[in-house]
């Protein structure tokens, strides 16, 4: 977070880890299920930031050194 404190899949990644703390310690979910939820959003976040990076490389302009010709 502290590299990256605006990064909104972090900011979400680390309430949802404090969610899913409380309620373990509340006694409302077990320590397993909290990891397979926490794990299963985590998998999503990655998978979203994979698909926001590519849509960001296939947006960019592409340099005239990558147009010429390699040989």
């Amino acid at each position: 977070m502290k590299q990256h404190p605006a990064d909104p899949l972090l900011i979400r990644s680390y309430a949802l880890r404090i969610g899913i703390c409380r309620l373990i310690d509340e006694g409302k979910i077990s320590l397993e299920r909290g990891i397979e939820v926490f794990e299963v959003e985590k998998r999503r976040a990655i998978m979203e930031r994979s698909y926001q990076d590519s849509r960001k490389r296939e947006s960019r302009p592409v340099p005239l050194d990558e147009l010429e010709p390699q040989g």
